[in-house]
């Protein structure tokens, strides 16, 4: 579906956007993207004809692993991050998991919308990392450096999301795609939770999204995920800078430094 007016002009009013996750647009910008956003919910509400002919398929590990990811942990995923985390490497990987994907969207579990978003970079390393006691950063240089890297166009990509049941059961968010604007910035905090999961699985397991941080931080600025250790202290922020301007990426570290906790700006 097309969101209607209304629907957009509120999404553009939180001030999300497709270039810096969290940025701030002119009324010209928002007009404009009135004209270009356009998202499709490809099985809305789900199927419920399809649920009870399905009812009797059973949820296999990684389908667990998938939803719990997505209801607790982040807020959307590609195909190609789902295929390259959950899928062996083989040349059918890709189309086995649309395939899985496509009935845990039928059975209800997951939610698939159709978007247009930048491609997914590859994210190898931070930008900067910063821990107490460090000199502040070049603010500057590190936004500089952050707004060059969005050299292609826009494209039509497929984002899942966990839906309103997975919410229910693993006790973490689903539904409706609630920052159509923000897709590019939300699917490159997946991939950098996916790249921890990789390498560290320890740290991976004391992440905490946006989504559960919120109630926590009214008034305050809001990461896009922190880091906690088995006692619920915080050890690191991490914070995913779009092309955010040298203003942002100084809120940023002012926060942290206020808290004396390290961070990680990619």
């Amino acid at each position: 579906m097309k969101l209607p007016p209304r629907a957009l002009l509120a999404a553009l009013r939180l001030n999300h956007g497709p270039y810096c996750g969290r940025a701030h647009f002119s009324e010209a910008s928002r007009l404009k993207l009135l004209q270009t956003i356009q998202l499709t919910d490809l099985e809305p509400g789900g199927n419920m004809k399809a649920l009870a002919s399905d009812s009797a398929i059973s949820l296999t590990p990684r389908d667990e692993r998938i939803n719990e990811t997505l209801a607790r942990k982040i807020p959307l995923l590609t195909l190609d991050q789902i295929a390259r985390t959950w899928w062996p490497r083989n040349t059918t990987s890709r189309d086995d998991a649309r395939r899985r994907l496509g009935l845990l969207v039928r059975i209800g579990f997951l939610r698939a919308f159709r978007v247009r978003a930048h491609p997914e970079r590859d994210l190898k390393k931070p930008l900067w990392r910063w821990k107490p006691g460090e000199p502040e950063p070049p603010y500057g240089l590190l936004s500089y450096e952050a707004r060059i890297r969005w050299t292609e166009a826009l494209k039509p990509t497929t984002v899942y999301t966990a839906s309103e049941r997975s919410a229910q059961i693993y006790a973490g968010r689903g539904g409706r795609l609630s920052h159509p604007l923000q897709v590019t910035h939300d699917l490159h905090v997946s991939a950098i939770y996916l790249r921890l999961l990789k390498e560290n699985p320890a740290e991976a397991a004391g992440w905490v999204s946006d989504n559960v941080l919120a109630p926590l931080r009214r008034g305050k600025k809001l990461p896009d995920a922190e880091i906690h250790d088995a006692d619920g202290r915080t050890v690191k922020v991490i914070e995913f800078a779009g092309s955010y301007p040298p203003e942002r990426i100084r809120k940023v570290h002012e926060d942290c430094a206020r808290r004396n906790v390290p961070y990680e700006l990619w």
